[in-house]
Parts: C-alpha cells; structure tokens; sequence
C-alpha cells in the first residue's frame, strides 16, 4: 500500500471521530449577497434540505422540493469504503452536504453496526460491484485545465498544483469526491449529471465522454491506483440493512424497491421552532449541523404566512438555488465569468448585450434544456 493511500485511510478514520467539527450544509447560491428575505432563504432551505419529506408544510412560497439522489446503482458508483463511512457521519466526511445525520444518537460502535450493514443491503441493490482503475497522467493534465477553465470553478475551487482547493469558503468542496468514486463512475456524473440525480443543482457542462473522463482523472487523481476492491453483499447484513434502511426512515428521501416512507409528520408551521431538526440538542431528530443563520431563516420562514410567489420572488430564488448568480448578475444580465484564482488569474466578464431581453432568456433556457 503506498504512502498516499495510508494518509487518505486516515484522513478518513479521523473524519468519524466524534470531536471533529462538521460545517453546516452549503447551499451555493446562498454564500453570496442576496436579495431575499430570511423567509425566503428560510423557504429555499426548507425545498433543499427536503423538510416536507419528513413534515407537512404548505407549498406556496416554496420551489418544488429537490429530489435526493437515486441509490438503485449505488453500489457501482460510489467505493464501499466512502459509503459506509458517509452513513455512518455524513457531515464528517462530505463538508458542507445536505444529508442529514440519522445516526447521531447512537453509540459509536452501534452507528459503524448500523452504516455496514445499510452498506450491504445498498450494494446488494446493484447489479455491478465498484470497481476502481488506473489513471493517464496525460488524462490528470488534460483535465486539470479543463477544470479550471470549462467554468467547474463558478461553483467549485480552484486547486493548487497539490491539488488542494484554494478557496473553499462560499464553494461547494470536492475534497471527498477522491474517496467516493471510480474514474469510470464520475466520468459517468459529469457526462450526465441528471442521471442519477434527476434534480440535482449540477448543470450539465456539455462534456464530450471524454472531456468527462480527463476531468474525473484530475478530481480523483492521487499517488498509486484505486485499491478499493468490490464488496460482496453478506446476506446476515442486507437483512439487517434493509431493516435499518426502514427504521431511519430513509425511503422519506430516497425511493428504493418496495420499502414505503413512514406517514407525514404534523404541519411544519404549527411545530416548536426551537425543537427537533432545529435544535442542536436534539437527540432522536435528524441533525442536518444547521448553522445559526440557517436555524434563524426556517424559523422566520415557519412564522411568515404562507403566500404564492410573485414572479419576481419565484425568478430571484430560482437564480439562487442554481446559483446562476455564480456567472450572472441578476438585472443585468453578465455572460459566464471565472472566479479569480491563484494560478489562473482575475475573473473574467463580458459586458451585456441585446440577447439579455427576456424573450432571448427564454428562448435560450429552452433550447439548453432540450439539447
């Protein structure tokens, strides 16, 4: 085993330790300067953090809640290892993900019982195992440049020559991706992203396959290759899994098979704001690691009355929940621009132009969505 596998296997080891701070879940959009009310930022936690999974809550000031990912394949895509590690303590592993932490009350031998046995009943579900592969350096080099210049970094870092990430504030962290899949697998993601996450917030770039492929080399690169070997599902532990997969209430989220949801909770309007998810004490309640201003703005958007949209509202919070405001300017309409960057330089931006008007937007969203 090389030098650089035994660093990443510890990094891992330390990232379940119960004493490690996690960060509150990154919602892109929301890290710059916004135009919404707390209620609003509120509302758009509420749609993508998937709070009506859970609870009843009226609709009308909302988006449509953002569906979680599809877990029929996961087996194939993500590395066992990573999988159970990321159930076991979400927060911990994934910096700044949405899933919330369902195993927080349990002791930490039960929670590693519970993340390895959902881990079985998981890939048990894929008809293929996970299976890493090696890399071309000259695919690592390759898609270092497309990274930094395709526009991944409107949303993502930009990395050092360590592959570090140099700005990791107000971005969504891909220092977990590494871990997480094989070349073969994220090549897959980012060739079709809406694939496996139907309404995921990651456009599709418009990669050729092999575009893909030399980007998802660079994001996982590292010294030797791939070791993780493909888990063989122990039928004591699916059993165990599925059990578990329905006692946490997973299918809330993620449909998977014949196992139903548990019934909806009461109305999400008439609940104690300072209890359950919102709390940082609760113990039985899923704990999503809500930062003070996440809590305050569901808060606000708990007690304002629910009311519909005006286009305006619906056009400014669709903006900020694709983080379009990340290469545009809302008013006037910029081009895509770069963030600056260490190696790369100052950002970029183009001045506006008459396809800015409505009816060119328009038009344009729409050929985007169909080609």
């Amino acid at each position: 085993m090389t030098r650089s596998n035994l660093i990443l296997i510890f990094v891992l080891i330390l990232s379940l330790s119960t004493s490690m701070a996690v960060a509150s879940p990154v919602i892109p959009g929301l890290e710059r300067e916004s135009s919404l009310s707390a209620a609003q930022v509120g509302n758009l936690l509420i749609s993508e953090l998937r709070c009506a999974s859970c609870h009843d809550m009226k609709s009308e000031s909302r988006l449509p809640d953002r569906s979680a990912p599809d877990l029929k394949d996961v087996g194939s895509r993500v590395s066992p290892v990573f999988l159970e590690r990321f159930i076991a303590s979400p927060s911990a592993v994934h910096v700044g993900t949405t899933m919330p932490d369902l195993l927080l009350s349990q002791p930490e031998q039960k929670r590693g019982e519970i993340a390895k046995a959902i881990t079985h009943f998981l890939v048990s579900q894929s008809p293929l195992g996970f299976k890493g592969e090696p890399l071309k350096e000259s695919d690592v080099k390759s898609g270092k440049e497309l990274f930094h210049s395709v526009g991944c970094i409107a949303c993502h870092s930009p990395r050092d020559d360590k592959g570090q990430e140099t700005v990791p504030d107000a971005s969504v962290s891909l220092a977990h991706v590494q871990a997480k899949y094989s070349l073969a697998s994220l090549a897959d993601f980012l060739f079709q992203p809406a694939k496996t996450r139907p309404s995921g917030r990651m456009p599709d770039m418009k990669l050729t396959q092999d575009e893909a492929r030399v980007v998802a080399s660079y994001l996982i690169a590292r010294d030797g290759d791939q070791q993780t070997k493909a888990l063989q599902p122990d039928a004591s532990l699916v059993a165990a899994g599925k059990q578990y997969f329905t006692q946490f209430n997973c299918a809330a989220c993620h449909q998977l098979g014949e196992i139903a949801p548990a019934a909806i909770k009461g109305d999400m309007a008439t609940m104690d704001a300072s209890r359950g998810c919102l709390s940082k004490d609760a113990v039985n309640s899923p704990r999503f690691h809500l930062s003070d201003v996440q809590v305050k703005a569901i808060q606000a958007a708990m007690a304002s009355k629910a009311l519909p949209m005006s286009d305006h509202v619906r056009i400014n919070m669709t903006l900020t929940t694709f983080n379009c405001v990340a290469c545009h300017i809302r008013g006037k309409c910029w081009r895509k621009w770069i963030p600056s960057s260490p190696i790369y330089g100052h950002r970029r931006r183009k001045t506006a132009n008459a396809n800015c008007e409505p009816q060119a937007i328009s038009s344009w969203v729409t050929r985007a969505s169909i080609a």
